[in-house]
């Protein structure tokens, strides 16, 4: 029989060699701190001219004698607008000399102012009945009129105050428009607003 032979085996091939390991750099000094600042002298005022001297304000009236009915606008940057606080006046301001209409909104009477003698229609709102406080078609009354500005509406002048109700100042007007509606008149249109004959 024939022995078999047992070859050697070869060696394992070596490892691939690896790149070097660099060790990072050490890290830098930090520089040495700022020396403390000492103190400066202020620097010399700059030779601009001064600037013009503004006119003299006048003091504002004191809240007392400011009509409260006329209260002044105040305006800011942009679009905001601020007024003063308005104080209402008494009913007692006018004298009633007649009741010219009712309604179930209140009553109308014809009045005439004490402060100025100016005759006004003063339309008192019944706030009794409304269990809210103030009626709020009286608030759209009041939104409305102070939105529109136009020669065939009346226009809202003041809202004075009672105790158990408020009242709208009017300008009088001798005719309404269910009697003027009667005769043939001839309202004015604005211009921009095409005319439309019936």
């Amino acid at each position: 029989m024939a022995s078999a032979q047992t070859m050697p085996r070869p060696p394992p091939p070596p490892p691939p060699a690896r790149p070097p390991v660099s060790k990072p750099p050490p890290p830098k000094a930090r520089p040495p701190p700022p020396p403390p600042k000492k103190y400066a002298p202020p620097a010399p005022p700059s030779r601009r001219p001064p600037p013009p001297a503004s006119p003299k304000r006048k003091a504002p009236m004191p809240p007392s004698k400011i009509p409260s009915h006329a209260a002044p606008k105040r305006q800011r940057r942009g679009s905001v607008t601020i007024r003063a606080p308005v104080v209402m006046r008494d009913v007692d301001v006018f004298e009633k000399k007649r009741q010219v209409g009712e309604g179930t909104y209140g009553s109308v009477f014809v009045a005439r102012d004490k402060v100025s003698n100016e005759v006004v229609a003063l339309k008192r709102i019944n706030t009794e009945q409304e269990e809210n406080g103030f009626p709020i078609t009286a608030l759209r009354e009041v939104k409305i009129l102070k939105a529109l500005h136009h020669v065939n509406i009346v226009n809202l002048k003041e809202i004075v105050t009672s105790k158990g109700a408020c009242s709208f100042v009017h300008p009088f007007c001798q005719f309404c428009l269910l009697g003027s509606s009667r005769r043939t008149l001839n309202f004015t249109y604005p211009s921009n607003i095409p005319r439309v004959d019936a």
